[in-house]
């Protein structure tokens, strides 16, 4: 979802800045001008934040002496990073106009999308979402307790996304998230005393290679450590989740968060303003204020060599010398309440670094589809094939809703983009958006964000009919917090037999 800011940079004008490039050859005409009447608001809006703060969008990077003093107080980079006033960031005071800020929003989507004209997507079968959390049997929750340390124990990829889509205990989350993601390292199995070392590598590089192709390996891949680790609980995860990261990863974090503060981007400011109304006042994320900040402003300068790959940037460097940089370094731009993507995690884990190395993996897998008006249809879209889910099942559902919003003069997308562009994280309480999120990585797709979009508005629905004017039915869907997310995905994928869908 990069957006091509090198002749921003370079100083061209408005008018001179390219067409969105990408590595769709055959995107349609609409969607391309809808992509391009995007990036020139965006760009706009970073032109007018830079005069209004005087701001540079790169800063000048901080002298070493300027970092010794900042590190003289004994403070990490990673807890520097996250602080909101003074010292190192200093961010600018806004007019009270331009507190909350932000570059991209729902309704920005829902101009571009409503401008440009997004074509249809092709129908396609979306499938059947099972799984069931059953809260009511303690004997039942024991034994996906069980599964899940066995499903982490082999450290099989598919394994764990397959149990996901199930809904994962809270306390084996976040080593179940990991597993599927890819994300823990295989740990050789404990050998007896004296047995051949030789024979000990033969056995433990069955997988061969890395990545995905390693992660279906058989039961050579457990680590007794991490399943003794991986204790039950209802907790957020606390000291379980930490066991798939270890002092590389921490020490990885703590170099991108001082890199981030040797050269402070004009997208910190936007960043700030993120955090401060959607975290910061919020009754559920307001203790993580700082840990949510730091988060969200070493995303957007993270560049490939910090990704912790072979590859690094200099190669990448060598082998396209003539392509200019990215602005951010990263090609992610903070739109509205990405900040909130980041906060559930922070139930999941008691370090900022795993945070952010779950956060990151989960941006670049799913979440930057809810930005990117790519025209991937399922059954892995982007935000308009999402869109397009939802409006083709909300019509089939429930079609008398659809014509009493359109006589309101209301779109029923617009009213759902909000909860989807932050797979309704802010909107739902944390448990409740993290056992949506198993259903994401378990099917390996966000199509569960307009499934339960569709289904809250079937479930509100004669609330909805009886309203008369578009404030009353932003009113009747302004609080959804006590609704429950897996009830309403089986009333939509497994209606009654009473059911005219």
């Amino acid at each position: 979802a990069r957006l091509a800011f090198s002749p921003y940079l370079a100083g061209a004008t408005m008018d001179a800045v390219v067409p969105y490039k990408d590595s769709e050859p055959k995107m349609p005409e609409p969607l391309a001008a809808a992509r391009v009447l995007l990036q020139r608001a965006v760009l706009q809006r970073l032109r007018e934040l830079q005069l209004l703060v005087e701001w540079p969008l790169l800063r000048p990077p901080c002298t070493a002496a300027q970092m010794e003093r900042l590190f003289s107080g004994g403070m990490h980079p990673s807890e520097l990073v996250g602080l909101r006033n003074g010292t190192p960031l200093e961010y600018p005071r806004l007019l009270p106009a331009l507190q909350g800020l932000c570059l991209l929003g729902p309704m920005d989507f829902a101009v571009a999308l409503a401008t440009g004209g997004a074509p249809p997507l092709q129908q396609q079968h979306l499938g059947k979402l099972i799984g069931v959390d059953d809260r009511a049997l303690p004997w039942f929750r024991d034994i996906k307790v069980a599964a899940a340390r066995a499903v982490v124990s082999e450290g099989s990829i598919r394994g764990a996304i397959a149990f996901a889509v199930f809904g994962v205990p809270h306390g084996e989350r976040a080593v179940v998230w990991e597993t599927a993601l890819g994300l823990r390292r295989p740990t050789p199995p404990q050998l007896p005393p004296g047995f051949p070392q030789a024979h000990a590598g033969s056995t433990g590089s069955g997988g061969g290679g890395g990545g995905g192709g390693s992660g279906l390996g058989g039961s050579e891949r457990a680590s007794a450590s991490s399943v003794a680790t991986a204790g039950g609980g209802d907790g957020g995860g606390g000291a379980t989740a930490d066991s798939g990261f270890g002092a590389e990863e921490r020490e990885r974090f703590e170099r991108l968060c001082t890199k981030t503060l040797e050269q402070p981007l004009l997208l910190d400011v936007v960043v700030s303003e993120d955090v401060g109304p959607l975290v910061g006042d919020s009754g559920t994320f307001f203790l993580f204020e700082e840990p949510i900040r730091g988060t969200a402003a070493t995303l957007p300068t993270a560049g490939s060599s910090d990704a912790g790959g072979s590859g690094g940037s200099a190669a990448s460097s060598s082998k396209h010398p003539q392509h200019p940089p990215y602005y951010p370094p990263s090609g992610v731009l903070p739109y509205r309440g990405i900040s909130l993507l980041a906060a559930p995690l922070c139930y999941m884990y008691d370090s900022a670094a795993s945070s952010y190395h779950m956060f990151r993996a989960l941006y670049c897998r799913y979440w930057s589809k809810l930005h990117s008006l790519s025209s991937a249809g399922p059954p892995s879209p982007a935000l308009p094939g999402l869109l397009r889910v939802f409006e083709y099942l909300l019509q089939e559902l429930d079609s008398a809703l659809v014509n009493h919003l359109s006589r309101l003069g209301l779109l029923p997308a617009t009213l759902v983009l909000p909860w989807i562009t932050t797979a309704f994280a802010g909107v739902l309480p944390v448990q409740e958006v993290l056992l949506l999120w198993d259903r994401v990585i378990g099917l390996d797709s966000l199509l569960p964000l307009p499934l339960l979009a569709a289904a809250v508005l079937c479930f509100r629905r004669h609330v909805l009919l009886s309203c008369t004017s578009p404030l009353e039915v932003v009113s009747a869907l302004s609080d959804v917090s006590q609704l429950r997310v897996v009830p309403l995905l089986q009333a939509v994928l497994f209606p009654g037999p009473g059911s005219e869908a």
